[in-house]
């Protein structure tokens, strides 16, 4: 009967007709056809059998209940059938079982190090899946991977889904997915395998293999639950938020009814990614409880809420640094490697170390930008500078692109814990470390907040402040930060006497190799944005609806979504009308398969509109590039005087309204002078070229001036202290 249970398919006894065994109904659990087997071995028990065969029965029912997440049932059963005399190596395993799924880890301890209790592992696969559930439960990792060297038999499910976490673990995700699949294709009847392998391939960035696997995946076990995780993770990849919002929805749903476990941050995703990027404060009360269980909802919710450009900003991130660093994990991660030094002195006048954090060296605008200015200003370095790797994009990375730049180093950390992740960054030593991420996705706003370097600097990552009281300095300019500054923030505000941002793409880049493009010569105004659906809030859509009556022959070019993912187009539209803006004057382009096409799209519109109050950086510099200039409302925060911060770099000011009035009277007058701007196109990238914003070397000149003194303001504060 134990062999039996975790048993390959193709090593299953045939199932016999007539009177129920246990053979039979260990087979029928492995098989996952729990509802089944159930009422047999219950009408087993209660028929008038042998009492010695009571307590099997017994135990293959707990185990059963232990399939279906019924751990205190389990608990009961074995409860009332005490074992009389020594336990056999299956009975340990169940028990050890039993404790993993109550989440008992006092006993877990001590049978981890106890050698009686796995006696007869050898022989019987069951203890040997449980010890090594117990070394992965207590971060034994050396001692699992050990473990599963050395077993002398043919691995079973669960020991190869064992194996694939350990290489995840070490970052070899291709590998783990690559266990998973040949182990789902050899037993298609476990959704386990199936779900874990799914979610396992979109860890590994595999997108030849991971769609046709799940479609594989969906068709056997139907849109289960388990399954549903992945569906939502590869739907706001593909860009079709408004289906994975479906998915979440039923998962959700069904997580309300039964123990399934839910990543409470992609609802929250899916909303923000179909224009309803305010109602996330409301999705899900419990957030605030919880700081580091669900860090992932928060840092989305801190994200979302500086979006907004509202004051309650702020306050929660305040409120969220608090309570990490108040959480008892924090203070073991805090003391991780060499404590920093202190600003010295000693060190002004001198090279410093400089390390530049980010989570977003794949196709992302960050890295985009970093490459740019970095590449431009190499040959005049000052400092010594090293790029910090914090998250591993696989194949989607575009490091090495970074690595081919004279004078900088690299350190590539993405595979390692927080706390070896904090060590290795202090054990580099920096006297200037520079936040690129924030809250965004891949930060290490934990890392900032017990300090890795003497000077700490908020910049160009994140458009609002950090809230770490860690954290020194925010970096940006005179636009981004006007003077009064109305935004609450935590950091030293500190403007540089240029543009905060260069746009001067390498030749690596695709904008270094593609031409300002002919836009059509007939036809009314094209007005467009490209920018991300979470930023199309209500207000931008009224004011758009407004320039769209105002101008009966122009018409709105947009591209928030996938072209096959009319769910979201749907919802929208629904938005539109109620703004009073006709969808059927949109025009509506797809999502493109490489940056050349993205680009080449600008030649659909004439003039782009920026949203507000979270405007476009990225957007702005592009459409600028490509021969589109842009109208944008210049806010009171960071987040909403992105683009007027690139528009004054630009040398092009005067596109920068100051009121919804001023914004909807700039957007008539370029419908006045329409043929100029087909005619010259390439105008706008010319002013790029010809002003600060297309010179890479002046700001890294001034970045490095700006390091220099705000290290001699920090050390001579901390002499004036000590």
């Amino acid at each position: 009967m134990v062999e039996a249970l975790y048993a390959w398919p193709d090593q299953l006894p045939t199932a016999q007709p007539g009177l129920f065994c246990l053979e039979q109904g260990a087979a029928l659990i492995r098989l996952q056809q729990l509802e089944v087997v159930e009422p047999q071995i219950l009408a087993a028990l209660a028929a008038s059998i042998p009492e010695h065969a009571e307590r099997p029965l017994v135990e293959l029912l707990a185990f059963l209940r232990l399939q279906q997440s019924q751990s205190q049932a389990a608990a009961s059963l074995l409860a009332a059938y005490p074992i009389s005399g020594p336990s056999t190596p299956w009975q340990r395993a169940l028990q050890t079982l039993l404790w993993l799924e109550l989440g008992d880890l006092g006993p877990i301890r001590e049978i981890v190090a106890s050698p009686t209790w796995w006696i007869g592992e050898e022989q019987c696969t069951g203890l040997a899946v449980s010890r090594l559930a117990c070394l992965l439960q207590s971060g034994e990792w050396a001692k699992a991977e050990q473990a599963l060297d050395s077993y002398p038999r043919p691995l079973c499910l669960e020991m190869v889904r064992f194996k694939s976490r350990l290489l995840a673990q070490r970052g070899n995700y291709q590998q783990a997915s690559d266990l998973l699949v040949q182990a789902a294709d050899r037993f298609p009847q476990h959704l386990g395998v199936h779900a874990e392998a799914a979610s396992m391939l979109i860890e590994a960035r595999s997108r030849e293999g991971t769609i046709p696997f799940l479609r594989r995946a969906l068709q056997r076990h139907g849109e289960h639950p388990r399954l549903l995780e992945s569906v939502v993770r590869i739907k706001l990849l593909q860009r079709e938020p408004a289906l994975a919002r479906r998915s979440q929805l039923q998962l959700t749903a069904a997580a309300s009814v039964s123990a399934i476990p839910i990543n409470p941050a992609a609802l929250a995703v899916t909303y923000e990614q179909t224009g309803c990027a305010a109602w996330s404060p409301f999705l899900h009360a419990s957030v605030h409880q919880q700081p580091v269980q669900i860090s992932a909802i928060q840092h989305n919710l801190c994200l979302n809420l500086a979006s907004l450009a509202i004051p309650q900003a702020a306050t929660h991130v305040r409120q969220q640094v608090q309570r990490l660093m108040a959480a008892p994990e924090y203070a073991s991660f805090a003391t991780a490697g060499p404590s920093p030094c202190r600003a010295d002195v000693s060190r002004v006048g001198t090279p410093l170390r400089v390390a530049w954090l980010t989570g977003d060296l794949a196709q992302h605008p960050v890295s985009r930008f970093l490459l740019g200015f970095l590449a431009g200003g190499c040959n005049t370095f000052s400092h010594e500078h090293h790029l910090v790797d914090l998250r591993d994009h696989l194949s989607e990375s575009i490091a090495e692109q970074f690595d081919s730049i004279p004078g900088l180093q690299r350190l590539d950390v993405g595979a390692f814990s927080p706390r070896r992740k904090l060590a290795a960054i202090r054990e580099l030593q920096p006297q200037i470390a520079i936040d690129l991420s924030g809250w965004t996705d891949g930060n290490f706003v934990t890392g900032f907040m017990a300090r890795m370097a003497p000077v700490q600097i908020n910049y160009l990552g994140y458009f609002a402040s950090t809230g770490i009281p860690a954290m020194d300095y925010w970096l940006g300019d005179h636009q981004l930060f006007p003077d009064p500054m109305q935004e609450r923030h935590c950091e030293e505000v500190v403007r540089l006497s240029r543009c905060f941002i260069a746009w001067q793409p390498p030749d690596s880049l695709p904008e270094a190799n593609v031409a300002v493009m002919e836009a059509p010569r007939a036809g009314g105004i094209r007005f467009g944005s490209f920018n991300h659906n979470r930023k199309l809030s209500d207000a931008t859509l009224r004011l758009w609806g407004r320039i769209l009556q105002a101008l009966p022959s122009a018409s709105l070019v947009l591209k928030a979504n996938h072209a096959g993912d009319q769910a979201t187009q749907v919802l929208l539209r629904r938005r539109m009308l109620r703004q009073v803006l006709d969808p059927e004057r949109v025009i509506w382009l797809p999502i493109t398969a490489t940056p050349e096409e993205h680009l080449a799209q600008y030649a659909q519109m004439d003039v782009a509109l920026d949203c507000f109050p979270n405007g476009g950086c990225t957007t702005t510099c592009e459409a600028l590039w490509m021969g589109v200039p842009v109208i944008t409302l210049t806010g009171h925060a960071y987040v909403s005087r992105m683009a007027t911060a690139v528009l004054h770099g630009a040398g092009a000011s005067e596109l920068c309204a100051t009121s919804e009035q001023h914004y909807l009277e700039l957007a008539l007058s370029q419908a006045d002078r329409l043929q100029w701007l087909r005619q010259h196109r390439d105008h706008w990238r010319q002013q790029i070229l010809r002003n600060p914003l297309g010179d890479a070397a002046d700001l890294m000149r001034h970045l490095e001036t700006c390091f220099a003194q705000l290290y001699r303001t920090t050390a001579s504060r901390s002499v004036a202290n000590s």
